[in-house]
């Protein structure tokens, strides 16, 4: 809004500049006007009537008439523009109140919004009922009534201690309270290899718990040898067998990868009976002839 009326007002101005210059070169270029003689002359020296004196003294006085309405047309319009330049004065005046009001509306609207903002209404802590004490009384019609007030410090003094017993009272209930102990067995998969014996004398030597990590060794193919030694930890380990040894039916290209399919097999029933016969969750896979060191 501002900047449009600060353009009218450069117009204005440009207009009133533009129209004295038009209106003096307009009237320095214009030809000067003779009077008629008695002759019929349009201009001096036109008729032959004209005399020579006669002839300056009407030219002179042609050219005063001349002078003298050209400087009245000049003041009507110097006239004209002084009361153009008044009111374009008078409109800036009310332009320039109208944008002081204009910035104290919006400075007063700011105001009232600062003051209608609702203030946050103050907290009062609960009091517990046990920790009440009487400081003022109300009497009414029929009825006494008590107050009970008690100043938040107390309460919280109060309080305090009793948070304090509670987290030792749960200290010592979790302290004595034994977290659940996850059993994790390692399977040993063993076949006829008799040096399964250094492998499992690494495993009960290295593990930290019998009871958390038991050993069981679930053997293939069936070898007597390698059964005894497993056999000889008894009751330190838990020794299966795989009951199907005989061979697994292939494609004939597939037949030199028969020793493949019966380990697959072997691993299948192993976990098998892991998982669902003795009810394990987790277990750690080793071959039978794993090193184990510290």
């Amino acid at each position: 809004m501002v900047r449009k009326k600060g353009s009218l007002i450069l117009c204005g101005a440009f207009l009133f500049v533009a129209w004295n210059a038009l209106l003096l070169l307009f009237l320095w270029g214009r030809p000067p006007i003779g009077r008629l003689g008695e002759g019929g002359g349009a201009e001096p020296g036109a008729g032959e009537e004209w005399g020579g004196g006669k002839t300056k003294v009407s030219g002179a006085n042609g050219l005063a008439g001349e002078v003298i309405r050209l400087a009245e047309e000049v003041e009507s319009e110097l006239e004209t523009q002084k009361k153009l330049l008044k009111q374009i004065q008078s409109h800036r005046e009310l332009w320039e109140q109208r944008k002081e009001l204009g910035k104290r509306e919006s400075e007063d609207k700011k105001d009232v919004k600062n003051v209608e903002e609702p203030k946050k209404p103050q907290q009062i802590p609960v009091v517990p009922l046990s920790h009440k004490i009487i400081d003022d009384t109300k009497t009414v019609t029929g009825k006494h009534e008590v107050l009970m007030v008690t100043p938040p410090q107390l309460v919280m003094k109060e309080q305090e201690p009793e948070q304090e017993d509670k987290k030792m009272v749960e200290n010592e209930v979790g302290r004595t309270k034994p977290s659940p102990q996850i059993i994790i067995p390692i399977l040993v998969i063993a076949c006829d290899r008799v040096t399964v014996r250094r492998s499992l004398d690494k495993l009960i030597q290295y593990r930290p718990s019998a009871e958390l990590y038991p050993i069981i060794v679930s053997q293939d193919c069936g070898h007597a040898d390698t059964a005894r030694v497993i056999g000889s930890y008894g009751s330190q380990i838990t020794h299966i067998s795989q009951p199907d040894l005989v061979d697994i039916p292939v494609r004939p290209d597939h037949r030199k990868f028969q020793g493949y399919y019966k380990i697959a097999r072997h691993y299948r029933w192993a976990l098998n009976q892991v998982f669902n016969v003795f009810a394990y969750s987790t277990v750690v896979i080793v071959e039978d002839d794993l090193e184990v060191r510290s």
